[in-house]
């Protein structure tokens, strides 16, 4: 997994110390995490979009 620090203060810097610290397998769980995480709020975002929409079609009479 790449990371990028667009912005780097001295919270950051701690973090990325501590990441290039991990073994493999710690390292693993963590990305393994990421990638459920990510996969959790795309799909949140897909299901709102979805209500948005069935809300907004509601709303137009329908012929």
């Amino acid at each position: 997994m790449i990371f990028r620090v667009i912005h780097e203060d001295a919270q950051t810097s701690y973090i990325k110390d501590l990441l290039h610290n991990l073994t493999t397998e710690q390292f693993y769980f963590i990305e393994r995490a990421c990638q459920c995480e990510r996969k959790e709020r795309q799909e949140q975002i897909f299901r709102q979009w979805q209500q948005f929409l069935a809300q907004e079609l509601s709303e137009y009479p329908h012929k």
